[in-house]
């Protein structure tokens, strides 16, 4: 069960990534996303691995706001004036 959660959370990551607004940004994150994947890949304690999933589940929130607040940023017309 906590394989299956990991890649989901693993996936769900990676596909809000797609959603940042600059390719830099989207490569920091899906590129930070792995060395954390690969970090833990091998876990074995449940209690860490709990505390990770409940991690990566605020990672992801928190990737979806960032996408939120840049899209509604550089949607706005004023913010590209000089």
């Amino acid at each position: 069960m906590s394989r299956s959660q990991a890649l989901s959370y693993y996936r769900a990551i990676y596909r809000a990534a797609g959603d940042m607004p600059s390719k830099d940004r989207k490569q920091f994150v899906r590129q930070r996303l792995r060395v954390e994947y690969e970090k833990y890949r091998h876990e074995i304690n449940p209690e860490r691995i709990e505390f990770l999933l409940k991690v990566a589940d605020t990672q992801l929130d928190t990737l979806k706001i960032q996408v939120a607040h840049f899209k509604n940023i550089l949607s706005d017309p004023q913010y590209h004036q000089v």
